[in-house]
């Protein structure tokens, strides 16, 4: 997990879907989140483990091509076993991915948008965005 100051908090949104990508990043920049992305779960892990895993949390789609956002949280889990992950998926998986022991969430698409903020705020203890950034 990232040891930076607390006032920007990093995001690595993945989602296949590019409209639905900017949307989010659009919301979290908004509330001050810095916003890293990636179309698939190969580009998101190859992207992770460039930077070392430093991101606050991992935000990814469940269905997606090349990698799936399962496949990519079991890689990139064992490689930062402490990192957050926030599944978002437009089918219902929660029971099934939702295991908040190994911080570990699910959103059900379509969200609203404070829906997903509030989801990424209690994943990351003590979150706070760089107000007006």
């Amino acid at each position: 997990m990232k040891t930076t100051s607390p006032f920007r908090l990093t995001v690595l949104l993945v989602d296949d879907e590019d409209c639905l990508r900017r949307f989010v990043k659009t919301i979290l920049r908004r509330e001050g989140f810095q916003v890293l992305e990636a179309g698939d779960g190969v580009d998101a892990l190859a992207m992770l483990r460039e930077i070392h895993g430093t991101v606050d949390i991992l935000v990814t789609d469940v269905r997606m091509p090349r990698m799936t956002g399962i496949e990519l949280v079991k890689a990139a889990k064992s490689a930062f076993p402490e990192l957050p992950v926030l599944y978002i998926s437009g089918e219902y998986l929660k029971q099934e991915l939702h295991d908040p022991q190994h911080h570990v969430a699910f959103l059900q698409k379509p969200f609203l948008p404070q829906a997903v903020l509030d989801a990424v705020r209690e994943m990351i203890p003590g979150a706070t965005a760089a107000p007006g950034v």
